[in-house]
């Protein structure tokens, strides 16, 4: 029994170092908000995933990356129940579950990536312990308003046609969009941004 014990408090000691570790890595990691979570749907009773969104003020595409690996360690160390952690980074409190983000890093502690993810390819998905992609650079201020006011009242706008794809009236939101910002109608569009894999610590795919 007392050998139990010691191989289990051994086998904790080393995944606390090991996080002690990538921390030492996180020289531009920014410090961040916790904004929203919920629980990521699984086909299996024996893992445990969770998602949550943060805010920061991180700048560039190493801050970006870095706090939200920062954070994917730090939210593990405060809940262990789970395997599969997911932490995205976005603009504004207003963005979270939205699709509109700067980072994102999921942190498989098991090494079984995405495995069981509703949504997720079983395929290529399911063979890794970290994956993490990050914007090369911020919103413009024009575009993070803008972006700001759509999440905020496209709801306020429902759309009146049924087959659209859309649940709201996109030309009357960006009407309103224009006129708040003092901006042409053809000046508003939703801001897209492109994310690349981030691979500038080796400790993410030893």
């Amino acid at each position: 029994m007392k050998s139990i014990f010691i191989f289990t408090l051994s086998i904790i000691f080393l995944s606390l170092s090991s996080c002690e570790k990538y921390e030492s890595y996180l020289t531009q990691a920014k410090p961040y908000k916790l904004v929203g979570e919920h629980e990521i749907t699984l086909h299996s009773e024996n893992r445990n995933a969770k998602m949550w969104f943060i805010t920061s003020e991180a700048n560039t595409y190493d801050e970006f990356a870095q706090t939200t690996i920062l954070a994917a360690i730090e939210l593990h160390k405060k809940y262990r129940e789970y395997d599969l952690i997911q932490v995205i980074l976005v603009p504004d409190e207003d963005m979270v579950a939205t699709g509109t983000y700067y980072a994102s890093a999921h942190y498989a502690v098991d090494k079984k990536g995405m495995k069981d993810v509703s949504g997720a390819d079983q395929n290529t998905m399911t063979n890794f312990k970290w994956m993490v992609r990050a914007a090369e650079k911020p919103l413009y201020k024009q575009e993070l308003e803008i972006a700001k006011l759509w999440h905020r009242h496209h709801d306020d706008f429902p759309s009146e046609d049924v087959v659209s794809s859309l649940s709201y009236n996109q030309e009357k939101l960006v009407k309103f969009i224009a006129d708040s910002l003092n901006l042409e109608v053809e000046e508003v569009n939703l801001p897209k941004i492109t994310r690349k894999d981030y691979k500038e610590l080796d400790f993410l795919y030893k």
